[in-house]
C-alpha cells in the first residue's frame, strides 16, 4: 500500500511550488530524507564558498528536486493550487530569518479527516525518531 505524501516549499509570499510523493511518504522514509539533504542548508546569501549556501527559496528547491528525483515514477512536481490524489503526510519547507542567515523550518501534518500538525520547528532541531515516542499515528 502506498503513502503518499506533498513536499511544499514557500517563500515570503506563500507557497510556489509543490511535489506529490506516490509512496513512502512517511516521516521514517520521506522525513529522513527531506532531513537528510536539507540539514546542511542554512547559509543564505551569494557565499559560494559553502557547499550549503544557497541564494534563495526558489534556488534550494530547485536543487532539492535534483536531490530527489531519481528515474521514473513516484516523485512529481504538481500545480501549487492542484487537488491531486489524498495524501496522509503534509511537509512544508519555509525561511526563518535569522540577520543574514536563513534558517528552514519544518512543518509535518498528519490527514486524519483534516491535517493537524505533527511536528513544527526548524530543520536543525528536527529528530524523526522521537515524533511518534508518545502516541500511535497508523501509516
Amino acid at each position: 500500500m502506498s503513502t503518499p505524501a506533498e513536499i511544499i516549499f514557500e517563500d515570503d509570499d506563500g507557497p510556489f511550488v509543490k511535489m506529490y510523493v506516490h509512496y513512502d511518504g512517511h516521516p521514517h522514509t520521506l522525513g529522513r530524507s527531506i532531513q537528510n539533504i536539507l540539514s546542511g542548508c542554512q547559509r543564505y546569501g551569494a557565499e559560494q564558498d559553502y557547499p550549503e549556501a544557497f541564494n534563495g527559496m526558489g534556488c534550494l528547491a530547485a536543487w532539492f528536486i535534483g536531490q530527489m528525483k531519481v528515474g521514473w515514477g513516484n516523485f512529481y512536481i504538481v500545480s501549487v493550487d492542484q487537488e491531486g490524489p489524498s495524501v496522509r503526510w503534509r511537509y512544508t519547507i519555509s525561511p526563518s530569518r535569522l540577520n543574514y542567515y536563513m534558517m528552514l523550518n519544518v512543518e509535518i501534518l498528519v490527514q486524519g479527516g483534516e491535517f493537524a500538525s505533527l511536528w513544527r520547528g526548524s530543520m536543525t532541531e528536527l529528530v524523526v525518531e522521537s515524533l511518534f515516542d508518545n502516541q500511535e499515528v497508523a501509516t
